[in-house]
């Protein structure tokens, strides 16, 4: 390759792979060597974010919060309607909620800070939440003589849920629930809890084997606020 310098003459260059540059062949080697591990990482980072193996990062994008960030209601076709009434100031993960007359905490929205395992649970789903799809925890519940149980909360990925005229992006939290020293109770139940606010706004019960049965399927009838941040007036009345 030639070029003009300023009194007129060419001037010419090599290409530089048929230049001998007289470099000791160790030092080639190393930085040859150097630039292919750079490449190599260049292109396996490239690959990583193309097809996807990051699943922290993804699972973070999708994990519902532990309560909604503004006040909400869930009015269910079985059962009393879930009134979410924000976290509780010592601990963002704890839910307050009204389900009848009585306003209770509940870990993620889920498990009530008073029920047997409710330690346990807490911190099942704080893994559950923050893996990616497929992530469970296994833990043993005690609530007496007859009343022991295996419990498994595991993250059931998204899902794009339609009801009432509306697309909601939902995380599948799905307990499973198995009876052990001659209690045969087994049961499965999934939450589909919504993205946005962490409200629970589908729910399924499926009965295995045993008694009794606590659980309850419900579809939502109504699904108010929970997404804007202004809705905290609170127009019912009910932080108490």
């Amino acid at each position: 390759m030639c070029r003009s310098q300023h009194n007129g003459s060419p001037l010419c260059l090599q290409d530089v792979s048929s230049l001998n540059l007289a470099v000791p062949s160790g030092a080639a080697f190393f930085l040859q060597n150097r630039m292919v591990n750079r490449n190599m990482k260049n292109f396996l980072l490239a690959s990583i974010l193309a097809i996807g193996l990051l699943p922290a990062a993804v699972s973070a994008a999708d994990a519902p919060p532990p309560c909604p960030p503004a006040f909400g209601v869930v009015d269910r076709s079985v059962g009393a309607t879930a009134i979410y009434l924000g976290a509780n100031p010592a601990d963002h993960e704890l839910c307050r909620m009204k389900r009848g007359n009585d306003v209770e905490e509940f870990y993620f929205g889920t498990w009530n800070k008073v029920w047997p395992g409710a330690d346990a649970a807490h911190q099942a789903l704080k893994q559950v939440y923050a893996g990616p799809p497929g992530t469970s925890v296994t833990f043993d519940v005690s609530a007496g003589p007859g009343l022991q149980w295996h419990d498994t909360i595991r993250n059931g990925g998204t899902e794009d849920l339609n009801v009432l005229g509306q697309t909601f992006h939902t995380m599948r939290v799905v307990h499973e629930r198995e009876g052990f020293d001659g209690n045969s109770y087994h049961s499965i139940i999934t939450s589909w809890k919504d993205v946005i606010t962490g409200m629970s706004i589908y729910q399924n019960y499926q009965h295995i084997s045993g008694h009794p049965e606590p659980g309850t399927s419900w579809d939502p009838v109504s699904i108010t606020g929970g997404r804007n941040l202004s809705f905290t007036a609170d127009p019912l009345n009910l932080r108490r």
